[in-house]
């Protein structure tokens, strides 16, 4: 299991894999603005970097995929 997330962030990320059941392998901390487009943040890149064909992804907030409704089908077509 890897985890990307800063120290200070490790109690939530706990505390959010402890409701659910699924096995978490990678967790991305984002602390830029959701004013940016996805595509335009550093964690959202090392996450498409890692992702693969099969996967599923969880976000905690929708602004998380995109900043709009057209940057998030933006997001979701890469």
């Amino acid at each position: 299991m890897a985890e990307y997330a800063p120290r200070n962030r490790q109690p939530t990320i706990n505390a959010w894999k402890s409701k659910r059941p699924a096995k978490v392998d990678y967790w991305f901390a984002d602390t830029i603005s959701g004013k940016t487009c996805a595509s335009q943040r550093p964690q959202f890149a090392a996450l498409l970097a890692q992702i693969r064909n099969g996967e599923t992804l969880a976000v905690s907030k929708l602004d998380r995929l995109g900043r709009d409704a057209q940057d998030v089908g933006a997001t979701a077509k890469l």
